[in-house]
């Protein structure tokens, strides 16, 4: 396997990260600019990439496939958070924070540093499954993750249907 790609890929975001911090450091960056920056990425070009997965290479998988895909996407899901509360309990959290724990464990973000390093090793193809893979990640993220929090069950159209999703979908 070469990693020549990855170690690409990992440099020139490494590079991004220490530009943006450096222009925050110098005050050329400011609060406003960061905003603007963060929205442009999660709004417009995330979305686009998502979209361009589609329009390349050709299809491995039937669309039944990417919904069994997608299931069982969920049931590992699901396996995740009840191995989560079984960690929890074997480190002997204290009770206000167990459901802190598990959220974290179990719902990183799989999203917007995942897709360039995903393409970076696996190729532009490969981008579609990463994308078919997030589906679930926002659907239980957004559902699951404030009741895992302490808020309570609760959804919202307008929180869930972001750019990305909507993409995604």
């Amino acid at each position: 396997m070469d990693i020549s790609g990855l170690v690409h890929q990992l440099v020139l975001m490494f590079f991004a990260m220490g530009v943006g911090f450096l222009g925050g450091k110098a005050g050329v960056l400011g609060e406003d600019e960061n905003k603007m920056l963060s929205s442009l990425v999660v709004n417009i070009t995330n979305p686009l990439q998502i979209v361009a997965s589609v329009m390349v290479g050709e299809r491995l998988l039937t669309n039944g496939q990417v919904l069994q895909l997608t299931g069982v996407n969920f049931a590992c899901y699901f396996l995740l958070i009840g191995l989560g509360w079984l960690l929890v309990r074997a480190m002997r959290t204290p009770e206000k924070d167990a459901r802190i724990y598990v959220f974290l464990l179990v719902f990183s973000n799989v999203g917007y540093l995942g897709y360039p390093l995903v393409e970076a090793v696996f190729g532009e193809e490969a981008l579609f499954y990463a994308v078919v893979l997030t589906i679930p990640f926002n659907l239980l993220n957004f559902t699951l993750g404030p009741l895992m929090l302490g808020g309570g069950l609760r959804f919202s159209w307008k929180q869930f249907l972001t750019p990305s999703i909507v993409a995604s979908v």
